[in-house]
């Protein structure tokens, strides 16, 4: 039996927590609960982030006039997502920061040498010498040469809590910028990088600065909900 008052919503991925790591989460909002708001300031938040092709996650919906052709408006089949391209961005409380095109989940010397060229420049030319860096807990980030790497460059690095995405506020500037271009149809790769360099620069820093602020309400709630996203 169909219910009328039924309607179609898309339904929001969730972590799959585990207790451990709940606690872990815990823990970490417990021990930086001191900071203020001066010092979360200083924090340069970075991330990876996989920009597809042509992606083939969810279904698309076209409303078409009479006479118009459904298959006008069919998607390309690829595996893969007919090719992707990943990214690494930075971000502070200032706004942006720096984004590159990097390989493919990258090995640690590759990671470092990253760092090294490109993105630690960055940052130091944006941010005072007092910056705290964080990444999270992929295998390039906790490698033993990267941190070899981030003591002896005496770059202060925030320890991070298993799972937690959610705390990291450049994980919304990635669904901003997603939001943007998955309404768009590229040609190729160099289409798409062009289309994402582009959407980077229209972030707006105020927006930044909101996703920012908005995680003192998410370590309050993960306290309220023992861990929980």
């Amino acid at each position: 039996v169909v219910n009328a008052s039924f309607f179609r919503v898309e339904v929001p991925l969730k972590l799959s927590l585990s207790l451990q790591n709940k606690k872990k989460r815990i823990e970490w909002i417990k021990n930086h609960s001191t900071w203020r708001k001066n010092k979360w300031s200083t924090v340069v938040w970075t991330d990876e982030k996989l920009f597809e092709l042509h992606p083939q996650r969810g279904k698309l919906y076209a409303r078409i006039l009479e006479g118009e052709a459904i298959e006008e408006f069919s998607r390309p089949k690829v595996r893969n997502g007919g090719g992707r391209v990943m990214v690494w961005g930075a971000i502070s409380s200032s706004g942006k920061i720096y984004l590159d095109f990097i390989i493919d989940s990258p090995d640690a010397y590759k990671y470092c040498c990253f760092l090294y060229q490109k993105a630690m420049p960055a940052i130091r030319s944006r941010c005072d010498k007092s910056f705290i860096f964080m990444h999270d807990n992929a295998p390039a980030h906790r490698a033993s040469l990267t941190r070899a790497y981030l003591e002896i460059s005496g770059i202060e690095v925030l320890d991070w809590p298993p799972q937690s995405p959610d705390l990291n506020p450049i994980e919304e500037v990635w669904l901003w910028m997603e939001m943007k271009i998955k309404t768009r149809v590229f040609k190729n790769l160099q289409e798409l990088k062009a289309a994402i360099l582009e959407t980077w620069e229209k972030v707006p820093d105020s927006t930044i600065l909101s996703f920012i602020e908005k995680l003192e309400g998410k370590r309050k709630y993960i306290l309220e909900n023992e861990g929980g996203e």
